[in-house]
């Protein structure tokens, strides 16, 4: 369950970072945004650990 908290916190953070990217008209922050949704894509679609 642990890593199910983390990847929801990878999309969590996304939001977060595209609107305040948004807001602020900080490619940075969108920048880190798709870094963060990125990277809670490949955790959701890793085979690793399924059974």
């Amino acid at each position: 369950m642990r890593h199910h908290l983390f990847t929801l916190g990878c999309f969590g953070a996304a939001i977060t970072l595209y609107v305040l990217g948004e807001q602020h008209h900080a490619g940075l922050l969108i920048a880190a945004g798709g870094l963060s949704e990125l990277l809670g894509w490949k955790r959701l679609l890793s085979r690793k650990g399924r059974s």
